[in-house]
This record gives C-alpha cells, structure tokens and sequence, in this order.
C-alpha cells in the first residue's frame, strides 16, 4: 500500500472497472490552472501553502495537490467545496488562475499491473528509477493528451482532456480485457 502522503486527495471516485488485479476509477476534485512567473507561480503557490513543485513532480499540502506542467504553469487539485476560495487566493498572488475542472476528466489507475496497461498506449519509461512516485509528465496515452502522475507504487493518476474522456475510458477497458499481447483474458 503506498504512502498516504503521496496520493492525490480523494474528494469523490466512480468506479469504472476493477478486474484482472487493475482498477479504474473516475476522480472528482477541483482543478486549477495557474499561470505566471516563476515568482509569481512562487507567491501564488505558497499563499496556499505548497510549495511550488520542481519540474515533472508535485508538491502536496493538506487537501492539496500541485502538479507541474511546465515552466509558466501549475495545476492545483484541491477540493470542489473549496476551489472558488482558492482561486481568489491563487490570483491575489499576481498569478493568473483559472478553475479547470471541465477541462479536464480524472481516472485513478491501481493495481499490479497498472504500469503495463498504460505502457500499452504510453511511451514513458515508467519503471521506478525512471518515474519514481510524485513523478508527473505530460505525455500522449492511446493519442490521447494526458498529464500522467505517479501516486503510488502501483497507482497513477491520469488526466485527459474531457472532450477526449470517452475515448479513453474505451480504449483502457479494451486494454485490460485483453492485454498487451491481445489476447482475450
């Protein structure tokens, strides 16, 4: 079981599957984006006490997770109830914030497994040296553009853009039911 310091708050979850070891849930959380400076991602990011994340990490604070995407923005994932305050606080900052959740969808991938699956679509190296836990990069998944964050040993989190959900949610399901060599399980 991994640590529970190193796993995205879990607000809300539907579970999509759960066979073969592997489990798919849909995540609900508020999502932030952020965009500025360094100094400004700096200010902004410590106003509501995480630190801003080195490059393909993140950083966690209490019912927060800050994700980086790249040098000029950050994606913050907190709670739906608290995400208007957030964004009040986030902009005060001198950065600018903007709510995202219907940008984009978010599915929790667990098990033994879960690196092979996403390998099938994902050209990562996701072994532990090369992708350790807190990890995160934007990468494609199945063509699909996705920021891929390692929560746990055997766990990631996977944001997609929501246009590109359903997409997703078919081709994984497919994946895990027959596996990376197509044969049916």
């Amino acid at each position: 079981m991994p640590d529970q310091q190193t796993i995205a708050p879990r607000f809300d979850s539907d579970e999509i599957f759960c066979q073969n070891g592997l489990s798919l849930t849909r995540e609900v959380f508020g999502k932030i984006i952020v965009r500025g400076s360094e100094q400004q991602l700096i200010a902004a990011t410590a106003s509501c006490g995480v630190d801003l994340p080195a490059p393909n990490t993140q950083t966690l604070a209490p019912g927060l997770q800050c994700l980086w995407q790249r040098p000029d923005r950050v994606l913050v994932l907190c709670d739906l109830h608290r995400q208007a305050g957030l964004i009040g606080q986030l902009n005060g900052s001198g950065a600018v914030a903007l709510a995202a959740e219907s940008q984009y969808c978010a599915y929790r991938i667990a098990g033994a497994a879960a690196a092979d699956l996403i390998n099938c679509g994902c050209s990562l190296d996701l072994r532990n040296g090369s992708f350790p836990i807190n990890a995160c990069a934007g990468t494609l998944i199945a063509k699909v553009p996705a920021t891929l964050l390692r929560a746990g040993t055997d766990e990631y989190l996977v944001l997609v853009e929501s246009a590109l959900a359903v997409h997703f949610e078919c081709w994984i399901a497919a994946v895990a039911d027959t596996g990376s060599d197509g044969e049916r399980k």
